[in-house]
């Protein structure tokens, strides 16, 4: 996974070395996604909170398109583009779909 995200070269570099990063390096080549410096439970469990909010079938869709090996840029194109069709006509999309015009924080 790691080549996936930083390169071959990259990583190479990292595993022949024994090379050890800080948090802010491993930040900006996105192998997290925030830095935390005090207080981790508190900011683990609202990110926890925020996607417990979505919808658990888009969640499962998610997952599954990141875990699915895809070739080709055409074809993993056309493979979100399916899901978020299919995800976009369930009943609880089309109810926020239907309610966003009237929704005051997106003003």
């Amino acid at each position: 996974m790691l080549p996936d995200i930083t390169g071959r070269q990259q990583s190479m570099n990292w595993l022949a070395a024994n090379t050890s990063n800080d948090a802010s390096t491993c930040l900006a080549l996105g192998l997290s996604h925030q830095v935390v410096e005090d207080d981790c439970y508190s900011c683990a469990l609202r990110w926890a909170e925020k996607v417990a909010g979505h919808q658990a079938s888009s969640i499962t869709r998610t997952r599954k398109l990141l875990n699915t090996v895809i070739e080709g840029l055409s074809q993993r194109l056309e493979t979100e583009r399916e899901n978020f069709v299919s995800q976009v006509q369930t009943g609880q999309a089309l109810e926020g779909i239907d309610s966003f015009p009237r929704r005051k924080e997106h003003v």
